[in-house]
C-alpha cells in the first residue's frame, strides 16, 4: 500500500524519545482534529490528499509490446486541459482521475472538443464529493476510478469545482447526465501498486523498482496515466524551495504527503548532465497546484527516472476507448424494412455488442464481428422477428466503430421512402430538433430510449413559428422505449421546433413520413429521420444541398429550420457555397423570433440549378437543420433531412453505403476554408478491400463524388474521408428498393 510519511533518522529518535518519556506526551502530541489528514495540507499553499488504493479483484496492467524502438521523448501535454488548482482541498487525485485524465480521455473519442472550455473539463467537485465520506482527508484512485466506472462524470460547467466546499453532493440531473460518461467495467488496471515492505531507513527506495519502461510504452502509445508520488520537502516550488525544470530527489529531506499527478510525457535527455540514464531521463508531471506552480515551467516539472523507479507509490492507466451508439427510432412492422450497418476501418477486427430494447421493457443481445477494413450488415427484422418497435444500444471496444440505421419503409401502404442515422454516441438529457411540422401530409413523431433503471420524466418544450412556446410532459418506462405523435400533443397545422429534455439520460429521435406539396404543388411520398442534438451552437455547417430543376437531374427543394431556444430573437448569417464554376459565395441574413423557429427557402435565396453547401454563424446560440424534397432523375420521390455539424474536421466516417442496382450514393465535401483541401477516400468493402481514391476541393467551396463511380458497381461499402485541411463531409444517397423510392443523407462521425 501507499507508504506513510517517510521520516528522517532524526525524525525517529525523537519519536523513540517522546516514548520513552510517557505515553501521556505521545498521546497528547498524536491528538488530531476528526477526519483530519495531516498530509492533505501540505506545506499549507500546496495541498495533496492521495490515499493507498485497494486492489483486490484487480489485475495488472501489462503494456503490450511495440513493433518499433520507443522514442527518445514523447509530449502529449498539448492533448490535456489547462492546469488546474486545487486550492485548499485534499482533492488531487480527482484532478488527476477526472479533471485531466477523463477530459483526455472524452477529447480522444470527440476531437472537437475545446478542454479549454470549462463544458468539456470534468469535474473533480462531482468525483471528489462522492468519494471523501464527507471529510476532507484525501481519496484513493481506485475509488475515484470505481465511481467512473458506475456513475460516470459531469462537466465543471455541470458541477463547479469549490476549494472550499468538499461536501455538496450531485443533483439527481447530475447524476442522469453523468451516466453517459461511465468508464467501461475494468478499462482501468495498475502499473504498480507497493505493498512491499516500508524501508528500514527514512531514505532507502523501495526494494522492487518500478518498471519504468512500462510508463514508457504506454506513453509513446499516446496515451497519458495518472501517478501517486511522495512528495518531500526539497520538492520545487513547495515549502519556499525555488523552481526546478526537474526533479531528483536528494535522499535525505522527509516526506510531507503522498499527492495524485498525471504523466503526460517523457524524455529520455531532459537533465544531460546526469550521471547516468536514470538521472538525465525523466517523466513529465502535469500538476494540480494551478498555472504559476513552478515558475516558468508553468505547473509541469519532469520527474527523474530514479525518482520514479525508487519512489513512485504507484502507478494506474486508462484505456476509456471503444465505441458506443444509440438508437431511439427503430420498427420492423409490416411494410418496413430495417438495418443495421457496421463499418469498422480498424487493422485487426471489431466485436459489437447490440442490445434491441422493445416498448415493453424486454430486450434481446446479439454479438457481431466486424472483419478489419470491412464492414458488417445486420437485418433487423430477422433478428428480432415481425411488427415490433425497437431501439438499440452498441458497445465495442473497438475504436473508430461507426454504425447506421438506414429503414425502408411503404408507410401506411401509400408512402414509400426511407430514413437512415448515424447511431447517437452517447445518452444525454437535452436533446434539440429545429424541424418539425403538422401541416397536412406530414406525420411526425419523437421516439425516446430510455436504458435507466428509473421513468424517465420528459419535458416537451415545442417552439411554435409564430406563436412561441407550448409545453407538455410524457414519461418513459426503465430499460423502454416510446414513441409519441406529435399532432396528438399539438395540433395540426404548425411548423415548430422541439426542446427535449428528461431527468434521466435518454436518446431522442424524430421521424417524419410525409406527401410533400411543395413550391410547385408537387407530389412527392417519403420520410426522412434524425438524431436529435445535445445542445445549441453559434455555427452550424451543411456540405449538401442543392436547387437543381432540370429534365435530367429532376427537381429539388431545399430548405434552412433555424430554431432560437433564447429569450430574445437572434440574427443569423448564411454563406451558400457553391460548386466550382457556380459562381462566389452568397451572403444572406435572417431574424429568428426567441423561442421559436424560422423556416427559409434556399431555392428562393440562391435561385435555380445550383449545387451549395451552407455555413450559418450567429453571435448568439440556434439549432439548425436542413430537409430536403426531390424526385430524383424525375423517376424516385422523397427527402431526407440533417441536423448541421458545428464544426469541420480532418476525418469523417459513414458505416452505410452502396453502389448496388438501383442505388446511387455521393459524398458532398465542404471546404469552408481559405486553403485547398487535399482528401482521400477509403472505401472499405464487406470483403476487406480498402479502395483509396483521391479528391482536391478548392477553397471556400464543395465537390461532389459519384461513389458509384469511384468505388465502381455492386459494393456494399463503408467509407473513411481524410483531408490535410479541415472539410465537412455528407453521403446522400437515392434509391429504388424493392419498388420503394426515395433518399436518405447523414452527416459523418468525426472521431
Amino acid at each position: 500500500m501507499l507508504r506513510a510519511a517517510r521520516t528522517s533518522l532524526i525524525g525517529v529518535l525523537l519519536i523513540v524519545l517522546m516514548i520513552a518519556l510517557g505515553a501521556g506526551a505521545l498521546s497528547a502530541a498524536s491528538q488530531k482534529p476528526a477526519g483530519a489528514n495531516p498530509q492533505v495540507k501540505g506545506d499549507g499553499v500546496h495541498y495533496m490528499g492521495c490515499l493507498p488504493s485497494d486492489t483486490t479483484g484487480f489485475q495488472q496492467m501489462s503494456v503490450p509490446e511495440s513493433s518499433t524502438p520507443l522514442a527518445a521523448s514523447v509530449n502529449l501535454s498539448a492533448q490535456t486541459p489547462p492546469i488546474g488548482n486545487q486550492g485548499h482541498q485534499g482533492s488531487c487525485t480527482s484532478w488527476a482521475v477526472s479533471y485531466d485524465y477523463k477530459s483526455w480521455s472524452e477529447k480522444k473519442k470527440h476531437p472537437s472538443n475545446d478542454l479549454a472550455n470549462p463544458a468539456y473539463q470534468f469535474s473533480p467537485s462531482f468525483v471528489y464529493n462522492q468519494i471523501n465520506g464527507g471529510k476532507d482527508k484525501g481519496s484513493s484512485f481506485s475509488d475515484a476510478f470505481n465511481l467512473l466506472q458506475n456513475e460516470g462524470d459531469v462537466s465543471i460547467n455541470s458541477m463547479p469545482y469549490n476549494e472550499y466546499d468538499y461536501k455538496t453532493q450531485p443533483t439527481n440531473a447530475q447524476l442522469a447526465e453523468a451516466l453517459q460518461y461511465r468508464i467501461p467495467k475494468n478499462c482501468w488496471r495498475y502499473l504498480w501498486v507497493h505493498n512491499d515492505p516500508e524501508p528500514t531507513s527514512a531514505v532507502s527506495p523501495y526494494k522492487t523498482p518500478n518498471d519504468i519502461t512500462q510508463v514508457k510504452k504506454w506513453l509513446a502509445s499516446g496515451k497519458m496515466l495518472v501517478m501517486s508520488i511522495p512528495i518531500f520537502k526539497d520538492f520545487p516550488d513547495d515549502s519556499g524551495n525555488p523552481a526546478r525544470r526537474y526533479y531528483d530527489y536528494n535522499g535525505t529531506s522527509v516526506q510531507a504527503g503522498g499527492h495524485a499527478v498525471t504523466i503526460v510525457g517523457y524524455d529520455d535527455n531532459i537533465n544531460p548532465s546526469g550521471s547516468d540514464a536514470d538521472h538525465r531521463g525523466g517523466f513529465l508531471m502535469a500538476n494540480s497546484w494551478g498555472s504559476d506552480w513552478n515558475g516558468p515551467n508553468k505547473g509541469f516539472v519532469y520527474l527523474s527516472y530514479y525518482f520514479v523507479k525508487s519512489y513512485g507509490d504507484e502507478a494506474w492507466v486508462m484505456n476509456d476507448s471503444g465505441s458506443s451508439f444509440y438508437f431511439a427510432e427503430g420498427t420492423t412492422r409490416p411494410n418496413f424494412a430495417e438495418y443495421l450497418c457496421l463499418g469498422n476501418p480498424n487493422s485487426a477486427a471489431a466485436t459489437a455488442n447490440v442490445t434491441y430494447v422493445f416498448p415493453d421493457g424486454a430486450t434481446k443481445n446479439s454479438t457481431y464481428s466486424v472483419p478489419a477494413n470491412s464492414r458488417y450488415t445486420v437485418n433487423v427484422n430477422s433478428e428480432v422477428g415481425a411488427n415490433k418497435d425497437v431501439s438499440i444500444r452498441i458497445q465495442s471496444d473497438a475504436d473508430n466503430l461507426v454504425a447506421e440505421r438506414p429503414m425502408y419503409f411503404n408507410y401506411n401502404g401509400v408512402w414509400t421512402g426511407g430514413s437512415d442515422a448515424v447511431g447517437a454516441t452517447a445518452l444525454n438529457t437535452n436533446w434539440y430538433f429545429a424541424e418539425g411540422t403538422t401541416l397536412s401530409g406530414f406525420d411526425e413523431y419523437i421516439t425516446v430510449l430510455n436504458p435507466a433503471s428509473k421513468v424517465a420524466n420528459l419535458a416537451f418544450h415545442y417552439m411554435v413559428e409564430g406563436h412561441g412556446v407550448a409545453p407538455m410532459t410524457e414519461t418513459v418506462n426503465p430499460h423502454s422505449r416510446a414513441t409519441f405523435s406529435t399532432r396528438e400533443q399539438l395540433g395540426s397545422n404548425l411548423n415548430e421546433s422541439l426542446y427535449l429534455s428528461s431527468d434521466q439520460a435518454v436518446v431522442a429521435e424524430r421521424p417524419m413520413y410525409f406527401n410533400y406539396q411543395g413550391l410547385a404543388g408537387n407530389n412527392w411520398t417519403g420520410g426522412h429521420d434524425v438524431v436529435g442534438t445535445n445542445s445549441p451552437n453559434t455555427n452550424w455547417y451543411f456540405a449538401e444541398g442543392t436547387t437543381r430543376k432540370n429534365s435530367t437531374d429532376g427537381a429539388f427543394e431545399q430548405w434552412l429550420c433555424l430554431q432560437n431556444p433564447g429569450t430574445s430573437p437572434i440574427t443569423v448569417n448564411a454563406t451558400y457555397q457553391l460548386a466550382a464554376g457556380q459562381g462566389n459565395p452568397i451572403n444572406k441574413s435572417y431574424t429568428v423570433p426567441a423561442k421559436e423557429r424560422l423556416t427559409v427557402s434556399v431555392n428562393r435565396e440562391i435561385g435555380p440549378d445550383k449545387d451549395c453547401s451552407v455555413h450559418l454563424n450567429s453571435t448568439s446560440n440556434f439549432i439548425a437543420e436542413r430537409p430536403m424534397y426531390f424526385n430524383y432523375h424525375n423517376v424516385w420521390t422523397g427527402g431526407h433531412d440533417v441536423l448541421g455539424t458545428n464544426s469541420s474536421a480532418k476525418t469523417w466516417f459513414f458505416a452505410e453505403g452502396t453502389t448496388r442496382d438501383n442505388f446511387n450514393e455521393w459524398l458532398c465535401l465542404q471546404n469552408p476554408g481559405s486553403s485547398t483541401a487535399h482528401i482521400t477516400i477509403t472505401y472499405y468493402t464487406t470483403s476487406g478491400q480498402a479502395i483509396k481514391k483521391n479528391w482536391t476541393v478548392s477553397a471556400n467551396s464543395r465537390l461532389t463524388v459519384n461513389v458509384n463511380q469511384d468505388a465502381g458497381a455492386n459494393q456494399d461499402i463503408s467509407a473513411k474521408v481524410s483531408s490535410d485541411n479541415p472539410v465537412i463531409v455528407e453521403r446522400p444517397m437515392y434509391f429504388n428498393y424493392n419498388g420503394w423510392t426515395g433518399g436518405h443523407d447523414v452527416v459523418g462521425l468525426t472521431q
